[in-house]
């Protein structure tokens, strides 16, 4: 798990690296956000703008 302070909103965002059904690994954060792990640069541009 990695903790994700979010500046605008006080608090932090947890953003966990979790094992799909198919065997695949995926980023999870807030209520919707889910990326695959291979997509590194794009989880954290999308993280970035939770923040703002």
């Amino acid at each position: 798990m990695l903790s994700v302070p979010v500046v605008a909103r006080r608090r932090s965002l947890g953003v966990l690296a979790v094992q799909e059904h198919g065997g695949g690994w995926a980023y999870v954060w807030g209520a919707a956000g889910r990326m695959p792990v291979g997509s590194v640069l794009a989880v954290a541009r999308q993280i970035a703008e939770v923040g703002r």
